[in-house]
């Protein structure tokens, strides 16, 4: 692994971190988990403005809630359906919002993003239920969303884990048709058995222990760790997915198995563009409004977007 350094500016959140001494999440009230992501949200910056951003509920077994971002007005283009991070119980729409209108500023592409629901009142498989139901449901109206009919999928953390295990499912299937897959360190792996889960155990703000109740939070029956559709690094066949951009962070405890995954689906011939960004830790994707290495990386992505979509 690189030995670089921390960015100063994630140095410091760390150090305020470690000196506000909060209590482990099992001690902490679920109410109070879930205003986490409304705290951080200012770290993100100032939301861009679009041509046009509209909610929509759509009954697709059951009512799911969307947020549709358009960098155009009129004009029909490729959706990025994308879901947001929060270990499957925290995070919404609205904490995620201006992370969703600088991708779709910086890619071109229609973004939608979705209130999938929250373990631990809704447990595997619901979150993945209800993503599954929004791919198709968005799949099949693209004249309603304005879309062009093109489909790219995307997601970090725990949305990145839906994304590519909807890849997966979907792979073999004339419909829908997804072209492209953006990862941001993905949760691949719920063993958490790979090396930079030892590494990055504990200093670098995702730490093991919020891991685990994460995982405790969403998987509820004694689920096989290793079933592809909960850990998609086990997947059998990585042959025909779509081409990849793969985000991950130096000292973040999942950086291996975004890694490993980018690698499986390389040596599956599927074309990837990896990327790890030093000095970063987990969740720097939301950070922008502080740090340059965000900027760049939500750049990034809106760039392999704009050229693969040829916008």
């Amino acid at each position: 692994m690189q030995n670089m350094t921390l960015d100063p500016t994630i140095k410091e959140i760390i150090e305020v971190t470690k000196e506000a001494n909060n209590p482990p999440l099992s001690k902490v009230p679920l109410s109070t988990v879930r205003q986490g992501p409304m705290k951080m949200r200012p770290l993100a910056g100032e939301p861009v403005p679009l041509a046009k951003v509209m909610n929509h509920i759509i009954h697709e077994n059951g009512n799911h809630l969307l947020r549709l971002y358009y960098p155009k007005d009129d004009t029909p283009l490729p959706t990025l359906l994308y879901f947001h991070p929060g270990g499957f119980v925290k995070g919404d729409i609205d904490s995620h919002d201006a992370t969703c209108r600088a991708l779709a500023q910086t890619s071109n592409c229609i973004v939608v993003s979705m209130n999938y629901p929250l373990a631990p009142e809704n447990p595997f498989p619901k979150a993945l239920d209800a993503a599954r139901s929004v791919l198709y449901w968005i799949s099949s109206h693209p004249k309603e969303i304005g879309s062009d009919g093109r489909i790219a999928i995307g997601g970090e953390n725990s949305g990145g884990n839906l994304a590519a295990v909807l890849t997966h499912e979907v792979k073999d299937a004339p419909f829908p048709d997804i072209s492209y897959q953006v990862l941001i360190y993905p949760q691949m792996d719920f063993t958490l058995s790979t090396l930079s889960h030892e590494e990055y155990a504990a200093g670098y703000l995702l730490e093991r222990d919020s891991i685990e109740w994460y995982r405790s939070q969403y998987l509820k029956n004694n689920e096989d760790l290793t079933d592809p559709r909960i850990s998609p690094l086990y997947a059998k066949d990585f042959s025909d997915l779509p081409t990849a951009f793969i985000v991950t962070a130096e000292y973040d405890p999942m950086q291996d198995e975004g890694e490993f995954y980018a690698q499986k689906l390389k040596d599956h011939d599927v074309p990837v563009e990896y990327k790890k960004y030093p000095g970063m830790v987990h969740g720097f994707f939301q950070m922008a409004g502080i740090l340059d290495t965000a900027k760049l990386a939500i750049s990034d992505v809106g760039n392999a977007l704009k050229n693969h979509f040829e916008l």
